[in-house]
């Protein structure tokens, strides 16, 4: 009890101490003191609202198909203003109008990519998910099976709309 006492005293004069400024040495210390002191801060503002994922996914979805649409439109253009211009004698602007097809092409071409690969990433996520329901069954967790059961519909549901596209 007296080393309980001992330790309450000590840390009392601690914040004693912490709490008590200091006193100043020369007349310039004061205003300096004024200057460092804490000024509380006003209240922060409210963070700008994040659209919720499923907001943003659902727009990245609808607009790689659109995507798809534009890159291909330019592809077909560039070739007919190539050949446009291979007929004209314009070896010049065909050349351009064939590079910038190429462009074209690469692009879309990594736009096919993306989605190979969010598919993938999407089958693997619902066999994952029937897995972990698997897990929760037989460790006798229904509650939790079922919430697995129902992200991987869920999963399904976007590669279904991944398929469409």
């Amino acid at each position: 009890e007296d080393q309980l006492a001992a330790l309450k005293g000590a840390a009392s004069a601690a914040s004693a101490a912490q709490a008590a400024p200091a006193a100043p040495a020369d007349a310039a210390a004061p205003a300096a003191a004024a200057a460092e002191s804490p000024v509380p801060s006003p209240r922060p503002a409210a963070p700008p609202r994040v659209p919720d994922s499923d907001e943003l996914l659902q727009k990245l979805r609808s607009g790689v198909p659109e995507k798809r649409k534009q890159l291909e439109a330019k592809v077909a253009a560039l070739y007919t203003q190539a050949e446009e211009a291979l007929k004209a004698g314009d070896e010049a602007a065909a050349r351009a109008a064939l590079e910038e097809r190429a462009q074209a092409r690469v692009a879309l071409e990594a736009l096919d990519a993306g989605q190979v690969e969010r598919r993938r990433k999407l089958e693997q996520e619902a066999r994952d998910l029937y897995a972990q329901a698997e897990k929760a069954l037989l460790a006798g967790d229904e509650s939790a099976a079922r919430s697995f059961l129902a992200r991987r519909e869920a999963t399904n549901a976007a590669l279904a709309e991944l398929g469409d596209a």
